[in-house]
């Protein structure tokens, strides 16, 4: 029994281990997070990366998070429902509070955390959330040394806002809950629903790796880096280490 789970934990979908396309929908978030910060757009636009590239990236995020947005979506199990219900009612006031707190006061990070979203409903609701608490977990870490005290500053606002860390805890676990639907009356060694699953996280992992090994050559500013999750900030009194290439598996 051992050796057959360890087999299967070794097993492959697109050259890809399992652990490392559970790790991508986080790392594609971090990306959508940076790639429309002006500069950093301009330099992806300068070899093929635009729109459509973009919509193209969402297009697979969606599907490798279970996400049907504009349609009837899968069927979904009671638990996953009441979590997709409880998120459709936040995103609006979220997105709302979020702008009217930070717009004036911290227009970079109001640009970075709200850019290209807007509320939806159903699973709409559920991908706009994602992102959204992506590009907030960017903040709460500081995106770079230029960016640190700012983006604290904007975490700590939005605290006071509604969105302590008590909340924001509660609401990553709904997000958790509702990107991993159960189709009812199916159970966990479907193989058919666990193929198409993986299926679709490999091609959200080829699309992340082409253009993130694409920014890697034509950026070259750390900070921007940071914003992309291609890099990490320096710990005080570290040494400085080289921005890690996308992981093939």
């Amino acid at each position: 029994m051992e050796i057959i789970e360890a087999k299967q934990q070794r097993t492959t979908v697109g050259g890809y281990s399992r652990e490392t396309l559970a790790e991508t929908p986080g790392r594609v978030g971090d990306f959508f997070g940076g790639v429309r910060h002006p500069p950093i757009w301009a330099a992806m636009c300068g070899v093929g990366f635009g729109q459509a590239a973009l919509e193209q990236g969402l297009r697979l995020f969606v599907e490798a998070c279970g996400l049907t947005p504009g349609g009837p979506g899968p069927v979904l199990a009671p638990d996953v429902l009441e979590a997709v219900a409880a998120l459709d009612k936040l995103d609006e006031p979220l997105l709302r509070i979020a702008g009217a707190t930070l717009s004036h006061r911290l227009p970079d990070q109001a640009s970075f955390l709200l850019s290209e979203l807007a509320p939806g409903s159903g699973t709409d609701a559920v991908l706009t959330l994602a992102v959204f608490f992506e590009r907030l977990g960017a903040l709460e870490r500081g995106r770079s040394e230029l960016t640190r005290a700012d983006d604290a500053k904007a975490s700590e606002l939005l605290a006071q806002r509604g969105m302590p860390a008590a909340e924001r805890t509660r609401i990553r676990e709904l997000l958790k809950k509702a990107q991993s639907p159960t189709a009812v009356g199916a159970t966990p060694s479907d193989d058919a629903a666990e193929k198409t699953r993986l299926e679709a996280l490999a091609a959200l992992k080829a699309w992340y790796d082409e253009w993130a090994e694409i920014a890697h050559a034509v950026i070259r500013r750390r900070d921007h880096l940071i914003r992309l999750g291609l890099a990490q900030r320096r710990q005080a009194g570290a040494k400085a280490e080289p921005a890690p290439a996308p992981t093939p598996a």
